[in-house]
Parts: structure tokens; sequence; C-alpha cells
């Protein structure tokens, strides 16, 4: 029995122009502040229990 369905091409061509858009130095650096503040926006309540501290306020 035979398939009827068409297969899929496996590889495709690229399109012209993606690959001179593509930055990897600052891809990377982008990578890097995008972790930071998804850690950042993880660990909100660091930030909110320091500035609870008695210690905290005692310079000011």
């Amino acid at each position: 029995m035979r398939p009827i369905i068409p297969r899929r091409p496996i590889h495709r061509r690229p399109r012209p122009g993606l690959l001179h858009q593509f930055d990897r130095p600052k891809y990377r650096q982008r990578t890097v502040v995008e972790r930071l503040f998804g850690w950042l926006k993880e660990k909100r309540r660091l930030n909110t229990r320091y500035d609870k501290l008695t210690a905290a306020l005692e310079p000011w």
C-alpha cells in the first residue's frame, strides 16, 4: 500500500537577508540581559523583603 499524501520537503531554502541580520555577539548580550530581567522578576520578593528590614532604614 502506498501513501497518497505527498512527502513534505525536508530542507527548505533560507530566505535571503536573514543570515546577514543575525549578529552572534549582540544576540549573546541580549540573552544575558533577558535572563537577568527574568531572574529579577522571579526574585521580586528579595527586593521587598530587604526594604522592610530596620537595618536598611537606619542610615536614612
